[in-house]
C-alpha cells in the first residue's frame, strides 16, 4: 500500500470521525 493511499484513508476516517464527534456534541447540547 503506498502512502498516497493511506494517506487518502486517514483523511476519510478523520472525516468520518470529525462528523461524528460533532454529531454527538449537537446531541449532547440538545438534551
Amino acid at each position: 500500500m503506498t502512502l498516497a493511499v493511506f494517506q487518502e484513508l486517514l483523511m476519510a476516517l478523520g472525516g468520518y470521525a470529525l462528523f461524528f464527534y460533532i454529531l454527538y456534541k449537537f446531541a449532547e447540547f440538545s438534551q
